[in-house]
């Protein structure tokens, strides 16, 4: 998929308020981003989904991220901000 590194930012930053659902992150984390880099930086969100330490249930029992998991966003969100891609 085309993706420009705006978009991804966007999405990351969405995904950083928690504004983004589960579907959302699936069509996200499962459809590959021609642009080498801007796909590493998809593979790596996917690292969050698959582990606990990232997670937390809210009170409506969905998954979502923890503040580690925030945390990591936003160094992938300043690492893109910084990258001329």
């Amino acid at each position: 998929m085309e993706r420009t590194k705006e978009e991804v930012v966007d999405f990351l930053k969405r995904m950083e308020t928690r504004e983004v659902d589960a579907a959302g992150w699936d069509r996200f984390l499962n459809i590959p981003i021609k642009n080498r880099d801007l796909d590493n930086i998809r593979k790596r969100c996917e690292v969050l989904w698959e582990y606990d330490e990232f997670l937390m249930e809210n009170e409506d029992g969905d998954f979502v991220l923890n503040d580690r998991g925030i945390s990591e966003i936003r160094k992938l969100i300043s690492e893109l901000e910084q990258q001329n891609t």
